[in-house]
């Protein structure tokens, strides 16, 4: 970022951003330089560096590379749980369930908002998720922190939003045969391309 001693860091946003990562291990990553002295935060005033130029980036590299790593993982969670969500619900799902789904699918096709774009996503996993008329799934998902983690603003972009509705109208079609077998594999083909797509480079740093 060419920050050198003295430097504010930019706002967590654009850090997200930048480095395609959550605001959330932004604010870890930021913790982690504190304690080893490479930055410092001021009240009222933001986080500022206070080390060498190298001696930061080395720093900010190792703290972002497990951000990284903890996406990684969030993702793996994914895989683990969801594509057996989406199975039962291709075996339970009722016609208003499958209406819900339906609905949900059209409105993030027709989202131009990309700030929009990962709450639009969540409501689809969510409508897919109380097919299964299990309240624990639901409840499980809200606690991983994965379902919402992964789909923050910073992991968006034009191509995932497109992916992604790709995706969900293929696992809709698996929901709509009833065919548990290939809605779960159109979940697991979904989640994996999702997490390909967020490992791209930043604007910033193709350009």
């Amino acid at each position: 970022m060419g920050l050198t001693p003295g430097d504010r860091l930019p706002p967590e946003r654009d850090l997200a951003h930048r480095f395609r990562v959550s605001r959330g291990s932004i604010r870890e990553a930021v913790k982690h330089l504190a304690a080893q002295g490479v930055v410092e935060s001021r009240r009222g005033a933001g986080t500022f560096v206070v080390s060498a130029p190298q001696a930061f980036a080395r720093a900010m590299e190792a703290a972002l590379a497990g951000a990284r790593a903890h996406l990684d993982r969030l993702f793996e969670l994914r895989l683990i749980i969801e594509p057996g969500i989406a199975a039962v619900a291709a075996r339970k799902a009722s016609a208003a369930h499958l209406q819900a789904i339906q609905k949900a699918v059209a409105t993030q096709a027709e989202e131009t908002d990309s700030r929009r774009w990962g709450e639009q996503d969540l409501a689809v996993h969510r409508a897919i998720a109380q097919a299964t008329e299990n309240p624990l799934v639901l409840e499980l998902l809200a606690a991983t922190g994965a379902i919402t983690e992964t789909r923050e603003e910073a992991l968006q972009s034009a191509a995932r939003h497109e992916a992604s509705v790709t995706g969900h109208r293929r696992i809709l079609g698996a929901l709509l045969a009833h065919d548990s077998a290939a809605a779960a594999k159109a979940m697991e083909d979904h989640i994996l391309w999702a997490h390909a797509l967020t490992q791209l480079p930043s604007k910033e740093d193709s350009a």
